[in-house]
C-alpha cells in the first residue's frame, strides 16, 4: 500500500510520468495481443466452417495477406491516421479507392517499428517516411493533388 501511495504522490508531483507511460504501453501491448488473438480465432473459425476463402475472395485478400493483416492488427489502425496527420492529409476527405489502398498498404506493412519510431520523433527528418513506408508513393501522390492545401515537405 505504501508503494501505491508513493506512486500516486509521484504522479501528482509530475515525477511519475515515465512510469505512467510504461504502464500504459504495457497495457496497450496486452490489449493488442488479446484483440489479435480474438481476430485470429474468428478467422480460424470461419476457415473451419468453410467460409474463409469466400470472404477473402470477396474482399480481394489472399491468405498470405491475411496473415500480415492479422499480425499488424490493431496497431496499423493507429499508425495510419497518425501518419496521415503528420503528413497533413485528411483521410476522411479521400476518395474511397485511395483510402482503401492506404489502409491495405498499412495493414500489410512490414515496417511498423520504423513507422512508429518516426512518428514518435516529431523532430525527425520529415521526408524520412519515404524510406520505410509502403504507402510513401501514394501519400506523395495525394499530397501533390492537394498541394494548395498541404504544406510541402
Amino acid at each position: 500500500m505504501e508503494n501505491l501511495q508513493y506512486e500516486i504522490g509521484q504522479r501528482k508531483s509530475g515525477q511519475g510520468g515515465t512510469l505512467a507511460r510504461v504502464v500504459a504501453e504495457i497495457r496497450q501491448i496486452f490489449s493488442d495481443l488479446t484483440r489479435r488473438a480474438a481476430l485470429r480465432a474468428e478467422f480460424a473459425d470461419l476457415d473451419r466452417r468453410g467460409g474463409l476463402d469466400v470472404v477473402l475472395d470477396d474482399i480481394g485478400v489472399t491468405r498470405a495477406e491475411l496473415a500480415k493483416i492479422i499480425a499488424g492488427y490493431p496497431v496499423a489502425g493507429r499508425l495510419l491516421p497518425a501518419m496521415a496527420r503528420r503528413l497533413g492529409i485528411d483521410i476522411g476527405a479521400l476518395d474511397p479507392h485511395s483510402r482503401h489502398e492506404l489502409e491495405r498498404g498499412c495493414a500489410t506493412c512490414q515496417a511498423r517499428r520504423s513507422c512508429r519510431s518516426w512518428l514518435d520523433k516529431p523532430n525527425a527528418d520529415r521526408s524520412a517516411y519515404r524510406v520505410f513506408c509502403a504507402n510513401a508513393q501514394l501519400f506523395d501522390t495525394i499530397r501533390k493533388a492537394a498541394k494548395p492545401y498541404v504544406q510541402a515537405i
